[in-house]
C-alpha cells in the first residue's frame, strides 16, 4: 500500500471519526444552535416541486417528510410498489400533506428513468430541487438485466447522470432550482478508475470498490455539471455514519462496531434537507457537503491535506462524461466497440507495423494526395497544404515522389522530393524510400508501408514499422468526418495512439477547391493568425451594426471532443443554413495555460449584463463557448457543446442535416478529429442609419490581427 491510499483510508477514518458520527452531528448542531433559532424549523416550501429517489426508508424517507412537512409537492420514486405505497401514505399521515405521489422505477434500469421522467414531467411546469438519494452496496457482482454493473447503474449512469439529463431543461426554467447527489465519504479512498474497472467489466470485482468509484463519479459529475449549467446549483453531500437499511444490509455488527455512534436517520438527513431549501445563493455549486458544510474532497495528502492520491485530471473526467453520455443515450455498443478497438490497438502496438497483404494496382495509387491527418516527422511539423504526389517512372522503375506543405497559409511552398521502390513487387504495398536533402538523394531507404487503401482508390493510410510516422490522406483536401473518423479508427485498430495524431489544415480557393500550392494564400497578418486557428475574416466590433445574417460563432481548443462535435454541427449549420446564419470559428491549442480562457473573458465583457452573471461561475469556460452577434451589434451567448445542440433543434429543427448532427453521440475519438473546414462568415459590412430611412454602408476595413482575436 503507497503512502496516498494509505493518506487517504486512515486520514478519512479519523475524520470521519470526527465528523460522520453522531458525535459529530451533535457537535456541529450545538454550535448551530448558538448563532440562533434553526433555519429549517420556519423555512416555507409551498408551491415547490421536489423528485426524490430512494424515498421509501432511511435518509430519504426523512427528507419526502420533512419536504412534505412544509408544504412541496414531493414526487417519491421508489423501486418497491409496497414499500413506496407504505412509506407514502404514512408521510402523507404524518404531515398532512396530500401533494405527496409515487412512481415506482428502478433507477439502475434506463427504460425504468426514461418512462418514469416522461410521466413526472408531463405532471409538472417547475422542478425546484431533485435529490439522487437511491443506492445500492452489493458484495456480489450483480448485472441489471439491461446487462450494466447494478452498483454503477443506479447510482451514477442512469440513477443520477440519466435522470439529472432529463431533468435539466425543467431545472433550468425554474428559479433557483438545485440538483442534490447523496455521495458518500467512501469516496475519499480513490480516484475515478479507468472505465472499464469502474463498470466492472475488467479486474476483481470488489463491492465497496464499485460503490466509491461511483460516489466518486457522483462529485465529478456535479463538478463539471456546475460549470456547464451555471443557472443550476449542483452539490453532492454525505449524510454520514447514519444508521439506516442500506447500511445494515451492506456492513456486519462487527464492522459497524467502527462506524459506531451511528447517526439516527433524521441526523444524517438534515445537512441533506438543508441543501434541498436553502437559499440558492448560500451554496457553493459543485462543492461536497457534510452537515451544511463545504468540506474537502480529498484526504490523501500529509496532515490531512489534500494530496493528489484521489483526483483525476480534467482529460479523465472529459472521458468519464463522454462515455456516461453515450451509455445513457444508446451508445454503449458503439463505446464498447471504440473500447475494443483501443485494447486491439494497445496490444497491436507490441509487434512492428506491416503493411497491407491485399495487392493495390500501381497506376490507380499514382497522381495527388492531400495529408488530412499525420503523426508527422520533425520536417513537418505542424505544416498545411501538405500533399503527396506519386508519379510512375517507366525507365527507372520507381515511384517519384513530391511531398509538398507550407509552414502556414500564406508562408513559402515546401517541396520534398524522395523516390521509391517497390519492395514486396506484385503486392505493391511496401515501399523503400530515399528523400532528397539539399537536392542529393541520401543512401538511406525508409521502410514506406501501405496500411490501408480503400477500394476505389479514395484514401489511403501509410505507416513506418516503428509507427513513429503517419499519413492519412484522400483524393479531396475536404473529405467527409465519417471518412476521417473511420480512417482514424483503422489507424487506432492497428497501433497508433490517437493523441499523437494531429489534423493537417487545407485552405481552400473561392470556387472550395484546394487553392493551388504554387500559389500561396496573402501573407496579410489575418492570413498569418489563421495558422494559430483563426479565420482570416474578423469578428464583428462590437455595439456596431452591420448587414448580413448573425453570425454564429464559436472559440474552442484542440484537442476537445465536445469542441469537434460541436464543430460538426456548425459545418452542418454552414452546409444548409447560409442564408439565415453564417459562421466563423477561432481554435486554441489546449491547456491549463492556454489563450482560450482569457478569449472567453474578453468575449463576457461584450454580453449584456444578465447573460455575463449568468456565465460567471468560472473563469473562461468549458470549451466550447458559443455566441450569437446580431445584425444589430449585439451578442447572444449560447455556451457549451450540449447548449449548441439544444438551440440547433429548436432554432433549425426544419434542417435534417443540422438535426442528424446535432443528435449525434458524442464519441472519445472526436477528440482527434475537429473539421478543418472553413465557416461562412465573410468580412463584416457595417451600416450607419442617417436621415430618414437612407442606410450608408460602410465598407470594412483591411482585417488585423486585432481584428481577428
Amino acid at each position: 500500500m503507497g503512502f496516498g491510499s494509505f493518506a487517504s483510508f486512515s486520514q478519512f477514518f479519523l475524520y470521519g471519526r470526527r465528523h460522520c458520527t453522531r458525535t459529530g452531528y451533535e457537535r456541529t448542531r450545538a454550535a448551530l444552535l448558538k448563532n440562533g433559532p434553526d433555519f429549517l424549523e420556519s423555512v416555507d416550501a409551498s408551491g415547490k416541486v421536489y423528485v426524490v429517489t430512494g424515498a421509501n426508508s432511511g435518509c430519504g424517507k426523512e427528507i419526502a417528510l420533512f419536504l412534505a412537512k412544509k408544504g412541496a409537492s414531493v414526487v417519491m420514486i421508489c423501486r418497491s410498489a409496497q414499500r413506496g405505497e407504505d412509506a407514502r401514505r404514512s408521510i402523507v399521515e404524518e404531515s398532512g400533506n396530500a401533494k405527496v405521489s409515487l412512481h415506482v422505477a428502478d433507477v439502475s434500469l434506463e427504460a425504468d428513468v426514461r418512462s418514469t421522467w416522461a410521466a413526472i414531467s408531463a405532471s409538472t411546469d417547475r422542478l425546484d430541487g431533485l435529490l439522487c438519494n437511491a443506492g445500492v452496496l452489493l458484495n456480489e457482482k450483480t448485472l441489471t438485466k439491461e446487462g450494466i454493473e447494478t452498483t454503477f447503474a443506479c447510482h451514477l449512469l442512469f440513477g443520477t447522470y440519466l435522470l439529472g439529463s432529463l431533468a435539466m431543461p425543467l431545472l433550468e426554467a425554474t428559479p433557483a432550482s438545485r440538483v442534490v447527489v447523496v455521495s458518500s465519504g467512501g469516496m475519499y479512498n480513490t480516484r475515478w478508475p479507468a472505465w472499464d474497472i469502474a463498470t466492472a467489466q475488467s479486474g476483481t470485482y470488489n463491492g465497496n470498490l464499485s460503490y466509491a468509484y461511483a460516489k466518486r463519479g457522483q462529485v465529478l459529475l456535479c463538478e463539471r455539471w456546475s460549470e456547464i449549467c451555471p443557472s443550476v446549483k449542483f452539490v453532492s453531500c454525505h449524510p454520514g455514519w447514519t444508521q439506516t437499511p442500506a447500511v445494515d444490509a451492506a456492513y456486519d455488527a462487527q464492522t459497524k462496531k467502527y462506524l459506531e455512534p451511528l447517526r439516527s436517520p433524521w441526523e444524517g438527513a438534515e445537512g441533506i434537507a438543508w441543501l434541498c431549501v436553502a437559499p440558492s445563493e448560500e451554496l457553493v455549486s459543485g462543492a461536497f457537503y457534510l452537515d451544511r458544510k463545504a468540506e474537502p474532497k480529498h484526504l490523501a495528502g500529509a496532515f490531512f491535506s489534500e494530496g493528489s492520491y484521489t483526483k483525476n485530471s480534467a482529460q479523465e473526467v472529459d472521458e468519464m462524461m463522454t462515455r456516461l453520455h453515450a451509455w445513457a443515450n444508446g451508445g454503449r455498443r458503439e463505446d464498447e466497440a471504440a473500447s475494443a478497438a483501443a485494447a486491439a490497438g494497445k496490444a497491436a502496438r507490441k509487434s512492428p507495423l506491416v503493411e497491407r497483404a491485399t495487392p493495390i494496382e500501381v497506376d490507380k495509387f499514382m497522381g495527388k494526395w492531400y495529408v488530412v491527418a499525420a503523426v508527422p516527422t520533425p520536417f513537418d511539423r505542424g505544416a498545411v497544404n501538405s500533399t503527396e504526389e506519386y508519379r510512375w517512372n517507366e525507365t527507372k522503375k520507381r515511384i517519384d515522389v513530391s511531398f509538398r506543405m507550407q509552414a502556414a497559409f500564406g508562408a513559402p511552398v515546401k517541396e520534398i522530393p524522395q523516390r521509391a521502390t517497390i519492395v514486396n513487387s506484385g503486392i505493391n504495398t511496401r515501399w523503400s524510400l530515399s528523400p532528397s536533402v539539399g537536392g542529393v538523394y541520401v543512401p538511406v531507404t525508409l521502410a514506406y508501408l501501405i496500411v490501408d487503401c480503400a477500394d476505389d482508390y479514395s484514401s489511403t493510410i501509410i505507416g513506418t514499422p516503428s509507427r513513429s510516422v503517419l499519413y492519412v490522406m484522400t483524393r479531396t483536401p475536404t473529405p467527409t468526418e465519417e471518412t476521417v473518423s473511420a480512417l482514424l479508427a483503422t489507424c487506432e485498430r492497428v497501433g497508433y495512439d490517437l493523441s499523437k495524431v494531429v489534423r493537417v489544415a487545407h485552405e481552400l480557393g473561392t470556387d472550395g477547391s484546394a487553392a493551388p500550392a504554387s500559389e500561396p494564400a496573402s501573407m496579410s497578418p489575418a492570413a498569418s493568425e489563421r495558422a494559430a486557428g483563426k479565420m482570416p475574416v474578423p469578428r464583428t466590433v462590437p455595439g456596431k451594426a452591420f448587414s448580413g445574417p448573425p453570425r454564429l460563432c464559436m472559440a474552442t481548443m484542440t484537442p476537445s471532443h465536445n469542441g469537434s462535435n460541436a464543430k460538426k454541427v456548425m459545418d452542418a449549420i454552414t452546409d444548409v443554413a447560409g442564408g439565415k446564419y453564417s459562421t466563423w470559428f477561432v481554435t486554441f491549442p489546449r491547456g491549463s495555460t492556454s489563450p482560450y480562457y482569457a478569449f472567453v473573458e474578453g468575449l463576457k465583457s461584450e454580453l449584456p449584463e444578465e447573460s455575463r452573471a449568468a456565465f460567471a461561475g468560472r473563469y473562461g469556460w468549458s470549451a466550447p463557448f458559443v455566441w450569437l452577434e446580431q445584425p444589430d451589434g449585439t451578442r447572444q451567448p449560447i455556451g457549451g457543446r450540449d447548449a449548441l445542440c439544444a438551440w440547433a433543434l429548436e432554432t433549425l429543427t426544419a434542417e435534417p442535416q443540422v438535426v442528424k448532427a446535432a443528435k449525434a453521440p458524442l464519441r472519445w475519438l472526436d477528440s482527434v478529429s475537429y473539421s478543418a473546414k472553413p465557416g461562412s462568415a465573410t468580412a463584416p459590412i457595417y451600416t450607419t442609419q442617417t436621415q430618414g430611412e437612407e442606410v450608408c454602408i460602410v465598407p470594412p476595413t483591411p482585417p488585423t490581427v486585432a481584428d481577428v482575436v
